[in-house]
């Protein structure tokens, strides 16, 4: 996260270093963005942004900030539309990002999305590596299965929901990276998307013989 120093300046200044950070990471994918050409952009010293972050991931996180409520937010509204059911949210969540990848050259912080790796790094979002060790993924997950319709599904506590959301998150994001890539079509993405949640809704072990 951005030192004090960096919080302090005018918001005019802020504006023009971060405007200059989100070009830069929109433009090519994460191992290439250049610190030289973000400063270049602000118009300050390489010591002076390293008096603001630590390094070019430590801005990231920063910029990733308001796109990691917003897409917080947008799962539990869905969630809350599809009366608790977390299958159906997932298929409407999965179309809307597919519609946004579809057109990310209108979205910043979509373009920045489609310049990660496959899957992204959680440390990115500013979860650690270890995302389960993460108090506000934690916090998420809580506040997510409060709003599931239990009698749908065998969770035990939400830390279950915990390891299902990793999962989905991390096949949301790689169909919609890989769409916005041109690695394969919407339609072939999305059959595999309903194949991945089918294995997830059926399980794969017949109940009988599951100890």
């Amino acid at each position: 996260m951005p030192s004090d120093r960096f919080l302090n300046l005018k918001q005019e200044k802020k504006k023009v270093i971060l405007q200059a950070a989100v070009k830069e990471f929109s433009s090519v994918p994460y191992e290439q963005v250049s610190i030289n050409q973000i400063i270049k952009n602000a118009g300050i010293s390489r010591g002076s942004f390293y008096t603001y972050f630590e390094d070019k991931k430590d801005l990231l996180q920063y910029l990733m900030e308001d796109t990691k409520e917003r897409v917080f937010r947008g799962i539990v509204d869905t969630l809350r539309e599809n009366g608790g059911d977390m299958f159906v949210a997932a298929r409407v969540i999965f179309d809307r990002l597919m519609d946004k990848m579809g057109n990310c050259d209108h979205d910043i912080h979509y373009q920045m999305i489609r310049n990660m790796k496959i899957p992204p790094n959680p440390e990115v979002f500013g979860y650690p590596e270890f995302i389960y060790e993460c108090k506000e993924y934690e916090q998420n997950c809580e506040l997510l299965y409060a709003e599931l319709d239990h009698k749908k599904y065998n969770f035990k506590s939400y830390r279950d929901l915990m390891c299902v959301m990793e999962m989905l998150c991390i096949i949301l994001l790689k169909g919609a990276v890989q769409l916005a890539m041109g690695v394969a079509s919407r339609e072939k993405l999305k059959k595999v998307f309903e194949a991945q949640l089918g294995v997830m809704q059926t399980g794969i072990c017949r109940p009988d013989l599951v100890q």
